[in-house]
Protein backbone atom coordinates (compact mmCIF):
# COMPACT_ATOMS: atom_id res chain seq x y z
CA UNK A 1 0.00 0.00 0.00
CA UNK A 2 1.43 3.34 -1.04
CA UNK A 3 1.67 6.17 1.43
CA UNK A 4 -0.04 9.43 0.72
CA UNK A 5 2.08 12.49 0.15
CA UNK A 6 1.91 14.99 2.94
CA UNK A 7 0.83 18.31 1.48
CA UNK A 8 1.82 21.13 3.77
CA UNK A 9 0.09 23.98 1.97
CA UNK A 10 -1.96 24.85 -1.09
CA UNK A 11 -1.16 27.75 -3.39
CA UNK A 12 -3.87 29.81 -5.05
CA UNK A 13 -3.50 32.87 -7.23
CA UNK A 14 -5.77 35.89 -7.48
CA UNK A 15 -5.55 38.01 -10.63
CA UNK A 16 -6.29 41.61 -9.65
CA UNK A 17 -5.33 43.32 -12.90
CA UNK A 18 -8.87 44.64 -13.56
CA UNK A 19 -9.28 46.09 -10.07
CA UNK A 20 -5.77 47.60 -10.05
CA UNK A 21 -6.78 49.90 -12.90
CA UNK A 22 -9.39 51.42 -10.59
CA UNK A 23 -7.39 51.88 -7.38
CA UNK A 24 -4.33 50.31 -5.81
CA UNK A 25 -5.75 50.64 -2.28
CA UNK A 26 -8.32 47.89 -2.93
CA UNK A 27 -5.55 45.37 -3.55
CA UNK A 28 -3.89 46.18 -0.22
CA UNK A 29 -7.28 45.95 1.51
CA UNK A 30 -8.12 42.57 -0.01
CA UNK A 31 -4.72 41.21 1.00
CA UNK A 32 -5.23 42.43 4.57
CA UNK A 33 -8.80 41.07 4.67
CA UNK A 34 -7.72 37.60 3.52
CA UNK A 35 -4.83 37.54 5.98
CA UNK A 36 -7.21 38.33 8.85
CA UNK A 37 -10.06 36.01 7.79
CA UNK A 38 -8.23 32.96 6.45
CA UNK A 39 -6.39 31.07 9.17
CA UNK A 40 -2.66 30.39 8.72
CA UNK A 41 -2.47 32.12 5.36
CA UNK A 42 0.57 33.71 3.75
CA UNK A 43 -0.18 36.37 1.15
CA UNK A 44 2.26 38.01 -1.25
CA UNK A 45 1.81 40.26 -4.28
CA UNK A 46 3.73 39.78 -7.53
CA UNK A 47 2.72 42.30 -10.17
CA UNK A 48 -0.99 41.86 -10.86
CA UNK A 49 -1.15 38.48 -9.11
CA UNK A 50 -1.71 37.90 -5.40
CA UNK A 51 -0.32 34.54 -4.22
CA UNK A 52 -2.31 33.00 -1.38
CA UNK A 53 -0.65 30.13 0.48
CA UNK A 54 -3.13 28.30 2.74
CA UNK A 55 -3.22 25.00 4.66
CA UNK A 56 -4.76 22.06 2.75
CA UNK A 57 -7.81 22.14 5.02
CA UNK A 58 -8.89 25.43 3.36
CA UNK A 59 -10.88 24.68 0.21
CA UNK A 60 -11.04 26.66 -3.01
CA UNK A 61 -14.73 27.33 -2.40
CA UNK A 62 -14.03 28.78 1.06
CA UNK A 63 -11.43 31.12 -0.42
CA UNK A 64 -13.82 32.23 -3.17
CA UNK A 65 -16.50 33.00 -0.58
CA UNK A 66 -14.07 35.16 1.41
CA UNK A 67 -13.11 37.15 -1.68
CA UNK A 68 -16.79 37.63 -2.59
CA UNK A 69 -17.46 38.78 0.97
CA UNK A 70 -14.70 41.38 0.70
CA UNK A 71 -16.12 42.69 -2.60
CA UNK A 72 -19.53 43.02 -0.93
CA UNK A 73 -18.19 44.81 2.16
CA UNK A 74 -16.07 47.19 0.08
CA UNK A 75 -19.07 48.11 -2.07
CA UNK A 76 -17.52 46.66 -5.21
CA UNK A 77 -20.02 43.86 -5.77
CA UNK A 78 -21.95 45.76 -8.44
CA UNK A 79 -18.79 46.57 -10.42
CA UNK A 80 -16.77 43.34 -10.15
CA UNK A 81 -17.29 39.59 -10.06
CA UNK A 82 -14.99 36.70 -9.23
CA UNK A 83 -14.43 33.78 -11.59
CA UNK A 84 -12.01 30.87 -11.68
CA UNK A 85 -8.75 31.20 -13.58
CA UNK A 86 -8.50 29.11 -16.76
CA UNK A 87 -7.14 25.63 -16.11
CA UNK A 88 -3.41 25.78 -15.62
CA UNK A 89 -0.69 24.82 -13.22
CA UNK A 90 -1.87 26.92 -10.28
CA UNK A 91 -5.57 27.10 -9.35
CA UNK A 92 -7.04 30.45 -8.52
CA UNK A 93 -9.43 33.26 -9.33
CA UNK A 94 -9.62 36.51 -11.21
CA UNK A 95 -11.65 39.59 -10.52
CA UNK A 96 -13.45 40.82 -13.63
CA UNK A 97 -15.66 43.76 -14.50
CA UNK A 98 -19.37 42.98 -14.67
Amino acid sequence: MARKKKVESSLFQLDVSKISVLKEKYIEQIMQYLEENVASSEIAKEGNMVNINVPPSISKKFLKLRIKKYLYQAGLKEEFKIVALPKGEVPGFQILNR
